[in-house]
């Protein structure tokens, strides 16, 4: 249906009216995106706890697109808490932008030391499966200690043979410091802390510690090594970090990125039954990994995996974005504005507006006089 704005032509909005109206319209977009997108499918449960589970991930057969998407939804625990298929991996968050927020409190490494020299150094093995990774730009690995240089040793595809990969990488950092007092609380640049980036394609690792004095001369304040994987910018260090021996038992939250399957979008078209992507939506390319992801196209919004569940956005109503009393027209994945009767233009706040039309007989209805000196 159309709407007309009703402001009279020339009608000035004050600063205040126009920072309150932008406010509410964040608001309202940001509240319908979410719920839009968060959409399980028809019939099955769309949250567990407070957490959103939009398909293609689902609590039950049926319910998701693959046993991969598979979630747990644990409700013996108060409130309910999601976990990825029926591992201990808490889940976060599930944004169909194709990333997983997720928590897990064995994902810490830890070398640890005492008079007598080495006393604990479990060697843990991670690996997730084919369909997620761990994302290299939304995650650092972190290490602290005061006498602590720790890598993060990597694997990227498996080896039918002896089930790891032939193909690996090596990272990690150092951190030093003479004392507690040398350390600065929310600073990893190398004194009782330092982080670095992780390869692309993460999917299989475990953690690697080597110490230069075994920590003897600063065992009083700091007897173990740490070494993690955490999503930027959710750890601050804090100096007793480096004395707490329970440290090793938090657990922090990590970044993966998931995908559909591990064909390219160009192969997953050729298969019209298979393909994930529903109407007025497209594949796009991941930025991590094989597989594709799902998008809806501009002027729709919502869960793409979904029979029309990419929904058109009524720009009229969520971004108002005809001149002050133009009428707006929305339409499929877009909208038009229409200038009133005598006016002319596109009728569009950021295009030409709405001006008047000037005809010839309007200039000869106004007498000239012509004053000759």
């Amino acid at each position: 249906m159309p709407r007309e704005w009703g402001k009279k032509p020339g009608a000035v909005m004050g600063f205040g009216c126009m920072f309150r109206d932008l406010a509410v319209f964040a608001v309202l977009v940001t509240i319908m995106a979410t719920s839009v997108a968060a959409q399980g499918k028809p019939g099955c449960q769309s949250n567990c706890g407070n957490i959103s589970i939009p398909y293609p991930f689902g609590t039950a057969n049926g319910c998701n697109i693959s046993s991969h998407f598979f979630i747990r939804c644990n409700t013996t625990l108060n409130p309910p808490k999601a976990f990825l298929g029926d591992g201990d991996l808490e889940v976060l968050d599930i944004s169909l932008d194709g990333s997983l927020r997720v928590s897990y409190n064995y994902l810490i490494g830890h070398d640890c030391y005492n008079s007598s020299g080495r006393s604990l150094y479990p060697q843990l093995f991670f690996s997730f499966s084919e369909y997620f990774t761990i994302s290299h730009t939304r995650n650092k690995f972190t290490a602290i200690g005061c006498d602590t240089i720790a890598y993060i040793e990597a694997f990227f595809e498996p080896d039918s043979s002896n089930g790891i990969s032939k193909k690996n990488f090596s990272t990690g950092c150092l951190t030093f410091c003479g004392d507690a007092g040398d350390v600065i609380n929310g600073s990893c640049s190398g004194i009782g802390c330092c982080q670095t980036a992780i390869p692309r394609g993460l999917k299989w690792f475990y953690f690697n510690f080597s110490s230069r004095r075994n920590h003897s001369h600063v065992l009083s304040f700091n007897p173990c090594s740490y070494g993690f994987l955490v999503e930027d910018g959710a750890y601050k260090f804090h100096a007793s970090d480096l004395w707490d021996t329970n440290f090793g038992k938090n657990d922090y939250p990590v970044i993966l990125d998931w995908t559909i399957g591990n064909q390219t979008c160009e192969q997953a078209k050729m298969d019209p039954k298979s393909y994930a992507c529903k109407q007025n939506s497209d594949c796009t390319v991941p930025e991590n990994g094989p597989g594709y992801l799902c998008k809806c196209n501009p002027g729709f919004q919502g869960n793409p995996y979904l029979s029309y569940g990419c929904r058109d956005i009524d720009e009229c109503e969520t971004q108002k974005p005809c001149y002050e009393f133009a009428t707006c027209h929305n339409t499929p994945g877009s909208y038009n504005c229409s200038c009133p009767e005598g006016f002319e233009g596109d009728g569009r706040k950021n295009g030409t507006g709405c001006r008047p039309i000037f005809k010839p007989q309007d200039r000869e209805s106004f007498p000239i006089l012509v004053v000759t000196l």
